[in-house]
């Protein structure tokens, strides 16, 4: 796997472990508000850590 992938896949990960804490979630929507753009990128987080809960519990992770 060349250097690219693997900071690609570090950066992914990081993103997902933030996208899993409601509080890093609410800290983004607050900041949001003033900055609308910010919006989408809540929104892809939340969107993976929804993904990521679910597929978890479709797994029996806990």
């Amino acid at each position: 796997m060349n250097r690219a992938a693997k900071v690609l896949i570090a950066i992914n990960g990081v993103l997902a472990t933030l996208a899993l804490n409601p509080g890093v979630q609410s800290a983004i929507a607050g900041f949001a508000v003033h900055h609308p753009f910010l919006l989408v990128f809540g929104a892809s987080l939340s969107s993976i850590g929804h993904l990521l809960t679910d597929s978890r519990k479709q797994a029996g992770v806990s």
